[in-house]
């Protein structure tokens, strides 16, 4: 498990697109290049198709592919300017 709440964590750094990208390859001693692909849903299949295009074509041996999205307040924003979020209690 990655402890992301290190002392150095910067609230506003960790919503930037690349941070969990960087925190990763830190963690793992990655070397190489680091993409990050901000496309909401369609994130994970992106990055595992660019993945394996960088082998394909030889830039790389090997890729760490995935993603995840951080539902920041900015995005929960919006979310909601887009009526996307319910107003009825689910819980």
């Amino acid at each position: 498990q990655i402890d992301l709440t290190g002392e150095e964590l910067d609230v506003i750094d960790a919503y930037r697109p690349g941070y969990g990208t960087t925190r990763l390859a830190e963690h793992l001693g990655a070397a190489g290049p680091q993409t990050t692909l901000a496309l909401a849903c369609a994130s994970s299949s992106m990055a595992i198709i660019h993945g394996a295009e960088l082998i394909r074509h030889g830039v790389v041996d090997r890729v760490v592919a995935g993603g995840f999205d951080g539902f920041s307040p900015f995005i929960f924003t919006g979310f909601n300017s887009i009526g996307a979020l319910t107003q009825i209690d689910v819980a």
